[in-house]
């Protein structure tokens, strides 16, 4: 992948976590996410000797979703982790972020989105630095996307004024938006053997 705009729908610590577990219950509608997981996973099948091909491996993985297996063994992988599947931590506030301008989406600076996230407090600036779980944000507009002024771009999870104001400029000069069409850029673009 070119990782030229975010995957799924959710962006940060916890929230990550949540789309992961929602989609493993069932829960999410299957997305670029999911596309690129049983991409990568069935190769590992292959690979491990565990599928005949590609197709297979995708199909057995499907399954294993549908099922609630895929489910069952990472709360298996948790708890012999020594962890316990209880709620993970939620932000206090929500924002959404305004489109500066109308138009498509033509392109996205994903680096400056992960800085939007070290900016609401979500990583670490430095390795003292204190790293906020909860915060993130959801529903980000990907490229080929149509907005108009105002609308959306994503929805930001934060417990900081401060370090919000911050994270939805980061995020507002990170999308480029123009008014010629533009068409998703192909999710994988290569296969390296």
């Amino acid at each position: 992948t070119d990782m030229n705009q975010p995957l799924g729908e959710k962006i940060g610590n916890a929230l990550e976590v949540q789309e992961c577990l929602d989609i493993m219950a069932g829960k999410a509608r299957p997305n670029d996410l999911v596309e690129v997981t049983l991409a990568l996973s069935a190769e590992m099948l292959v690979m491990a000797g565990a599928a005949k091909n590609v197709a297979d491996a995708t199909q057995m993985l499907q399954k294993k979703l549908a099922s609630g297996e895929a489910l069952k063994k990472f709360e298996e992988m948790v708890a012999a982790q020594g962890g316990t599947m209880g709620a993970l931590p939620a932000a206090k506030h929500t924002k959404p972020i305004a489109a500066p301008g109308s138009g498509t989406v033509q392109a996205i600076e994903c680096d400056q989105i992960g800085y939007a996230v070290i900016a609401l407090g979500g990583g670490r600036k430095v390795a003292s630095d204190k790293v906020d779980f909860a915060v993130g944000f959801e529903q980000p507009k990907k490229i080929g996307d149509t907005v108009r002024a105002g609308e959306p771009l994503m929805i930001m999870h934060y417990n900081d004024a401060a370090r919000a104001a911050e994270a939805e400029r980061t995020v507002q000069q990170a999308y480029r938006i123009g008014a010629q069409p533009a068409a998703r850029p192909e999710l994988i673009v290569q296969r390296v053997d």
